[in-house]
């Protein structure tokens, strides 16, 4: 069953990119996207996990036809070495920065962490490749075991150096869905937040999309340590199920997040798959979804679409706040009922900071807001 719902790397990394851009951003990226510089893609950061006993596969765009090399290292003095260089030629051309633990502050703290013994090793290998026509390249390296060993990414081309640091090998899950996937706040969050310091549990999650797959991630994503600075952000289910994990498996977790709210089953299948089922609906959907997105690759038409959207929301911006203002601030139900205006449109945040406030008033008068 484990087999069935956890995949490599590659698979992970592109469903990941599927979850992209908003109308706005491809748009602006159509009208004016520059040559590929080189860079690795989007899901590549300090911290990320690699998926372990599958073929390890990365990804990024170059100069068409020029060559790259990339090399995957546990090797502490090549690694720092490549991040060195790459280092001293960040310019802004996608080097990624060490965003590796805080200083020691001088307050208390327990991390939970384990001590491996004969760690499997990871012998350092380089696979050259080129840049294909449009700038893409790709490099498979063999699969590797699971090891908290840190290890480090260095893609050179030419005289540009660019890498990757503290890297784990172990366990990538991908958590997608509706809102109750990407939804935030849980009992007792302040509590588990805490002591929730695994520095093997890493996350990752952006909010985007669009109506087909991606070549890459259009935001600036960063793969995060589990803390209890960043748990704060981490979505509910995935930090609980991923820290289980990680303490069961005892190997390092990824967790990547791209719920989106709203999105029907259909948006997370493989359209190919959906082309062969034989059924009237599924054909009729597919049919209505393909007119419906036929006019997005016309720019002017996304223009006139996400007009009237901006319209439209901030209508319902003016209608929120008037219903916000009739709500009595003393009276817990009425938090309850702006905790659900809120989550109809969409504003989860919201929702969740009225449905917190709505309780600890309840809390203070003895009322039941979930009765």
């Amino acid at each position: 069953m484990q087999e069935s719902r956890r995949s490599s790397v590659a698979v992970c990394m592109a469903l990941a990119a599927v979850v992209g851009v908003s109308p706005t951003d491809a748009l602006a990226a159509k009208k004016d996207r520059p040559p590929p510089v080189f860079r690795l893609a989007g899901i590549f950061t300090d911290n990320m996990v690699l998926q372990q006993d599958k073929p390890i596969v990365v990804w990024g765009w170059a100069k068409a036809g020029s060559k790259v090399a990339v090399t995957l290292t546990q090797d502490r003095a090549a690694g720092e070495k490549g991040m060195a260089k790459a280092g001293e030629q960040d310019s802004g051309k996608g080097t990624r920065r060490p965003t590796g633990p805080k200083a020691d502050d001088g307050a208390y703290a327990v991390t939970v962490q384990y001590v491996e013994t004969n760690p499997p090793k990871l012998p350092t290998q380089t696979v050259e490749t080129k840049a294909a026509d449009d700038g893409r390249w790709h490099v498979t390296f063999k699969p590797a075991k699971a090891s908290f060993q840190p290890t480090w990414i260095i893609a050179r081309s030419g005289d540009d150096v660019i890498g990757v640091r503290n890297i784990l090998i172990g366990e990538i899950w991908v958590c997608a869905g509706q809102s109750n996937m990407g939804w935030g706040n849980f009992n007792r969050k302040g509590r588990e937040a805490a002591s929730a310091n695994f520095p093997g549990l890493r996350y990752v999650a952006w909010h985007d999309s669009w109506y087909k797959p991606l070549d890459d991630i259009r935001r600036s994503v960063a793969w995060q340590v589990c803390s209890p600075e960043s748990a704060q952000r981490f979505s509910a289910v995935p930090y609980l199920y991923g820290m289980f994990l990680h303490r069961y498996l005892k190997v390092p977790v990824g967790i990547i997040n791209v719920a989106r709210g709203g999105t029907l089953g259909q948006a997370w299948c493989l359209r190919d798959e959906l082309d062969n089922i034989d059924n009237t609906i599924v054909k009729t959907v597919l049919k209505d979804y393909d007119a419906q997105t036929a006019m997005w690759e016309d720019p002017r038409q996304v223009e006139r679409i996400m007009a009237e959207w901006k319209k439209a929301c901030e209508q319902k911006k003016v209608e929120h706040a008037e219903k916000v203002a009739q709500l009595d601030s003393d009276d817990p139900f009425s938090f309850v009922t702006l905790s659900l205006i809120c989550q109809k449109a969409g504003r989860i945040p919201e929702a969740e900071q009225a449905l917190m406030q709505a309780r600890q008033i309840a809390f203070a008068t003895q009322q039941d807001p979930d009765s």
